[in-house]
């Protein structure tokens, strides 16, 4: 039950998920790759896409009971890919959002990692980095910290 379990149970529920694995080999025939730490979508390498980013976001403490603190924190992913055409792009940013709800929603407590897991928000580059494109995702969570 921390902030280390939601990472680590997110990043594990997105990985292996059916839905993003198929839209990953459908679209660009290799699996996610995943990255941990925002870095600059210009310095992925080809086979380093398509992309799934994890950064840490914001929390805030909802209370405290002895030992035990309430927290609702997010982590923000992006899921970066290359896709030449601009219609087919937006046919992929278009089918993320669903995919990732479903991939949350299959099990929010994130493999039981202590943890009660909601897609927040998403946003997409509208492919102002064409040809490469990016979506990104708030995941907040709800979890208990304490000894």
């Amino acid at each position: 039950m921390s902030l280390e379990a939601f990472h680590a149970g997110l990043k594990a529920r997105l990985l292996s998920d059916a839905g993003l694995g198929a839209w990953a080999s459908g679209h660009f025939s290799r699996a996610l790759t995943a990255i941990d730490g925002n870095i600059p979508i210009n310095t992925l390498g080809d086979g380093e896409v398509p992309a799934l980013i994890f950064e840490l976001g914001d929390g805030e403490g909802q209370g405290t009971d002895g030992e035990l603190q309430d927290w609702v924190a997010d982590i923000h992913i992006a899921l970066v890919w290359t896709e030449p055409g601009p219609s087919s792009a937006f046919a992929q940013r278009l089918e993320l959002p669903g995919l990732l709800a479903r991939a949350i929603i299959a099990d929010p407590s994130l493999g039981g990692s202590g943890v009660v897991a909601r897609l927040s928000a998403f946003e997409s580059d509208r492919g102002a980095n064409h040809p490469t494109h990016v979506m990104r995702a708030t995941v907040s969570a709800f979890y208990i910290e304490g000894s």
